[in-house]
């Protein structure tokens, strides 16, 4: 039975696994990082998600597990933007190496994120993204959750955080996030405008790169064809 079949049929949605936990495995490296002196253990413990899980890319967490922990950090933290701040995280983080790793692959902020709509089914199997481009460097993101779903407002937060961080990637600076409609304020979605500045001096940089490394192995290969 695949997932959306799962969701589809569950009666308690809080129960059915939704989230992998590679999300928040993001979360435990941020706070072991800015904020030592929180017990990350007890959070674990009332979300009620082991360590076994976090350290398992092929475990997904539940939507009652990721609520929980939302509501205990938050109230251990003591502010509600914790969740944005992780998600601007992801372009520092040690748990998400292979997906900065791979989004730098692409020349501009535009592929990379477009590549999101399929890494997304990889990540949560609540929603889907759809992402249309309105210019070079400004896009907009739906995000659509399935049947039944209800996320909670950090995941929203978390994903702006997140969506901010991506640019961040190309031109060192966070994009610009508008969010026009939102499921926490009425919506039936949540509608993200993207945008970011300028990314020319990434892209000479990045062929300077190439173009470096070409050269040594060019040169390193007529070293022993050519005279003295």
């Amino acid at each position: 039975m695949n997932s959306d079949s799962i969701q589809l049929h569950s009666e308690n949605m809080d129960d059915v696994p939704l989230y992998n936990s590679g999300i928040i495995k993001n979360y435990v490296e941020y706070i072991g990082k800015y904020h030592p002196e929180i017990d990350i253990n007890s959070i674990l413990d009332y979300a009620g998600i082991t360590t076994y899980q976090l350290e398992d890319a092929g475990c997904w967490l539940t939507q009652g597990q990721v609520n929980r922990f939302h509501e205990i950090l938050s109230e251990q933290i003591g502010y509600t933007d914790i969740a944005k701040e992780v998600g601007r995280y992801v372009a520092l983080s040690r748990a998400s190496t292979p997906i900065k790793q791979l989004t730098l692959g692409f020349v501009t902020p535009e592929a990379a994120y477009r590549w999101l709509e399929k890494l997304y089914p990889l990540m949560s199997r609540a929603s889907t993204l759809k992402i249309k481009t309105s210019t070079s460097n400004k896009l907009e993101v739906l995000n659509i959750l399935k049947p039944g779903v209800v996320e909670s407002p950090g995941q929203c937060k978390n994903r702006i955080g997140t969506f901010e961080a991506i640019a961040k990637l190309f031109t060192n600076k966070f994009a610009n996030i508008e969010h026009p409609t939102c499921i926490h304020t009425g919506g039936d979605h949540c509608h993200y405008i993207i945008t970011w500045g300028d990314t020319s001096s990434f892209a000479w940089k990045k062929i300077r790169n190439y173009g470096t490394l070409f050269s040594l192995l060019f040169g390193s290969a007529f070293f022993f064809l050519l005279p003295i």
